[in-house]
């Protein structure tokens, strides 16, 4: 019996792992080659597991009709989508620090001032015990994401709860409201999401509002 339960388990697992990484949203935008050549379209993209894969893709198609095409980031300089088709641009370059050799994607989330700030994301499958007496188990793919800050993609330094209070206000300087916030320990690190949709909507996010990106559509001018 035991033996049938850690088979299930294991293929459990292993279908919902398919799944996170097969599945593929299509998002109006662009890819530039290493010409600086823009080519406009539809794209696809979901952050490399964190392993020692050193080649990363992208997925790219003219239009909903046409065929897709897989795209090494060796290939292109950088890539942007237009989530909601409003202007609102989300820009990724790909980078060459060694820092993220693993995973060369990395989101440019505000770049308006001397300190500029950068996401870079990794996919993970996360198990948790499930079922009387912890008997069976359920995974799911998560994105973790890290941030950096730094004046350029070549000279960054990680952003976490250590540095946060010192850093996050230079990054946000243009934004009064949410650098009050930071100060006066309204927001933490810990509140980073939120503290993302304050300084894009200059609110608070509603407490029963379906969770979405706060980095989506940050745009720099």
């Amino acid at each position: 019996m035991r033996k049938i339960l850690l088979l299930l388990c294991i293929l459990s697992i292993t279908i919902t792992a398919k799944a996170g990484l097969f599945w593929k949203q299509w998002i109006k935008g662009a890819y530039y080659n290493l010409k600086g050549q823009k080519i406009s379209g539809l794209v696809s993209w979901y952050p490399p597991k964190g392993s020692n894969k050193k080649t990363v893709y992208i997925y790219f198609k003219q239009d909903k009709d046409a065929p897709e095409t897989k795209i090494s980031t060796d290939d292109i300089s950088a890539f942007i989508t237009d989530k909601d088709d409003d202007g609102m641009i989300d820009s990724f370059t790909i980078s060459k620090n060694p820092l993220f050799e693993h995973k060369p994607v990395v989101q440019v989330i505000s770049s308006k001032n001397d300190l500029k700030l950068y996401e870079s994301d990794v996919s993970a499958l996360k198990a948790q015990a499930t079922g009387i007496g912890a008997t069976g188990f359920q995974s799911t793919m998560v994105i973790e994401a890290t941030y950096y800050y730094g004046p350029n993609i070549d000279n960054l330094t990680v952003l976490d709860k250590n540095n946060f209070m010192e850093i996050m206000p230079k990054i946000m300087v243009n934004k009064p409201e949410a650098v009050a916030r930071i100060k006066n320990k309204k927001l933490r690190f810990k509140d980073i999401d939120n503290l993302f949709y304050f300084y894009k909507y200059d609110i608070m996010p509603p407490a029963h509002a379906p969770f979405r990106d706060p980095f989506e559509g940050l745009k720099d001018e």
